[in-house]
């Protein structure tokens, strides 16, 4: 049996909220082949610890205001709170409008200081204090009776007033805190994942290898032969740009060649990546990577 960082739990997401502080979001097959949806919530701070949520959470987001904390995020909009205050639970919006009748939430964010969330039918919504959230898609929300398959699986931004949200048939837009307003984008291959770098640099990536980087009003496929792979995460590290599929991590160069990473594991599983604070963590179904310079990875195994 290959060596995992646990033999019963699945992994899917990470947050590094500082270096000494690692949240993982995991599932147990088992029981999810039974219809039963948990999550468990791993921490790493010198040590491992845990805590159980009781519904399947998809999406995680550190927090700095009102108070440090973590939100975890069930897909129909459900959001577990953790912090110094303990554990609360909150709803984005349980109306017949809500992410239930209109479709899944898929992005949970920090831009500036309010948390967004996005999701299907180009939904957008923002935490404007605890258990108050309110619409930000004024102007590109799909109406709840249009069947057509639409809509975000991605947020970011430099600011509150500079965000970009992509999704399905390479959709891409950009909110100036006032109006969303349509990029050109050079796909229509379903986008992933959207991260803002540096102050008018974004990539956003997805399906097939699809790789794009943006300036202002302006997006351009790289061009890679490396890979037919589906881009499902994307980190900002080391100076450089990583993005994972799901059994291999890549780096792209400042030449915009990007190569495999050895991870020095066979048969290793990716599909997540966090960085931050120096450090960065990639997440497979059966394995947990950290590096603090993108060459020397240590497997993270739980007790």
């Amino acid at each position: 049996m290959p060596f995992v960082s646990h033999p019963v739990w699945s992994f899917t997401k990470a947050c590094v909220y500082r270096r000494d502080r690692v949240f993982v979001l995991a599932h147990m097959p088992e029981l999810e082949e039974q219809g039963i949806h948990i999550t468990q919530v791993f921490r790493w701070s010198d040590e491992w610890s845990t805590f159980r949520i009781e519904w399947g959470c998809t999406a995680l987001c550190a927090m700095e205001i009102p108070e440090p904390g973590l939100l975890s995020m069930q897909p129909e909009g459900r959001i577990h709170v953790a912090s110094s205050s303990g554990f609360t639970e909150e709803h984005v919006d349980n109306s017949d409008e809500g992410p239930a009748h209109r479709g899944v939430l898929r992005d949970i964010r920090l831009i500036g200081e309010h948390i967004y969330v996005a999701g299907m039918k180009r939904q957008v919504y923002r935490r404007e204090a605890p258990g108050i959230w309110s619409r930000q898609d004024q102007g590109i929300l799909i109406p709840i009776e249009d069947d057509s398959i639409a809509g975000f699986n991605s947020i970011a931004g430099f600011s509150e007033n500079n965000i970009y949200a992509g999704g399905w048939n390479g959709e891409i837009w950009h909110y100036d805190g006032q109006i969303w307003q349509p990029i050109d984008s050079p796909t229509n291959i379903k986008l992933e994942h959207i991260l803002c770098v540096d102050s008018d640099t974004i990539y956003t990536c997805g399906q097939v290898g699809t790789l794009l980087k943006g300036r202002p009003g302006k997006f351009e496929a790289i061009q890679q032969d490396i890979t037919n792979d589906d881009f499902w995460g994307m980190t900002w590290f080391n100076n450089a740009l990583w993005l994972a599929t799901t059994d291999a991590v890549y780096r792209l160069d400042h030449e915009d060649k990007m190569q495999k990473v050895d991870l020095g594991i066979k048969d290793v599983t990716c599909g997540w990546l966090h960085a931050n604070d120096g450090l960065m963590w990639s997440v497979g179904c059966s394995h947990l990577l950290s590096t603090a310079d993108g060459k020397i990875w240590k497997l993270e195994v739980l007790p």
